[in-house]
């Protein structure tokens, strides 16, 4: 179901749905440029490893142990979020 260039949330903590992600991960070869927008990994997945860089890359918006070896991989990155507040 998942196309290249497509936009996958994938929530964060435990709702990183884990079978989902590791079926994602056996897609790697097939797909190019999927944006993956998820915050606190409590797994790391094959699509968070640098073999699958212009596969996938991470957007996260809380930045968690496994999220800063992403970004330090050069597989994920910060994406700022400030709420309304009010």
């Amino acid at each position: 179901m998942i196309c290249s260039n497509d936009r996958v949330f994938m929530g964060e903590g435990i709702n990183i749905p884990k079978a989902f992600a590791t079926e994602l991960s056996a897609k790697a070869k097939d797909l190019k440029n999927v944006t993956i927008y998820q915050g606190f990994a409590m797994a790391l997945y094959e699509y968070m490893k640098p073999e699958t860089k212009g596969s996938f890359n991470i957007e996260t918006m809380f930045v968690g142990p496994l999220e800063r070896i992403c970004m330090e991989w050069g597989v994920g990155s910060y994406l700022p979020h400030s709420g309304t507040g009010g």
